[in-house]
């Protein structure tokens, strides 16, 4: 019996699921991170770069929407 593209996007492997979940919190922590050092370097007096805070911003929306999208709002298996 051959899987839809529906089903197959529902079950997703435990490998893939770990690697998925890694993945984004990797991104979205380093998303973090990026912008709390923003605001600790502008508070002591440091410069402010546009290009760098559009990066860490850009970086922790996309982490956030992968797990909102992977593990949050995702369907669970059958199999499970």
């Amino acid at each position: 019996m051959k899987r839809t593209n529906v089903e197959s996007a529902i079950a997703m492997g435990s490998i893939r699921r770990t690697i998925n979940l890694t993945c984004a919190l990797a991104l979205t922590g380093a998303g973090v991170y990026l912008l709390f050092d923003i605001v600790v370097t502008v508070s002591q007096g440091g410069g402010f770069r546009g290009l760098l805070v559009m990066a860490a911003v850009l970086m922790t929306v996309v982490g956030a929407y992968w797990l909102w999208v992977d593990f949050v709002k995702a369907t669970p298996s059958e199999e499970a």
